[in-house]
This record gives structure tokens, C-alpha cells and sequence, in this order.
């Protein structure tokens, strides 16, 4: 998602495929909750970069609620 357009990141942040109302980013931090310590470090590793992506190519949004997930308070 982050290497994508960037107005596709503030358009939609994902959706679960299943339906379900979590998001992509949400679904990453349920994995790495329940991963293996050695499978979820691994993947923490990956996760990080792209958090950091997502936030270089994102401002932070002075509207959102603060009690959102930090990736849902960027536009």
C-alpha cells in the first residue's frame, strides 16, 4: 500500500478482505500479536519500514480523534 500513489494513501488505508471492519495496518499489528517471537520480529522488521514510508509521504491530520491509531491520524 505505502508504495503505491500517494493519494491512494489517504483514500482508503485498506480494508480487510474478509469484510471485517479492521483495516490492513490493524490487521499487521493482530499478526505480529500473534506470531512466533522470532516470525513476528521478522516481520516487525518490514512493518517498521513501511510505517516509516507511510509516514514520510503523509502529514500528521489536526482533526483526527487522538485516540485513533497513530496511521489513522495522517492525511
Amino acid at each position: 500500500m505505502v508504495h503505491g500513489p500517494a493519494r491512494q494513501l489517504v483514500d482508503d488505508f485498506g480494508g480487510c478482505p474478509c469484510g471485517c471492519t479492521l483495516d490492513h495496518r490493524e490487521i499487521l499489528d493482530v499478526a505480529l500479536a500473534s506470531l512466533p517471537t522470532k516470525a513476528a520480529r521478522e516481520l516487525r522488521s518490514i512493518v517498521d519500514t513501511a510505517d516509516q514510508l507511510f509516514v514520510d509521504r503523509t502529514l500528521p491530520d489536526l482533526w483526527a480523534n487522538p485516540r485513533d491509531p497513530w496511521w489513522k491520524q495522517r492525511i
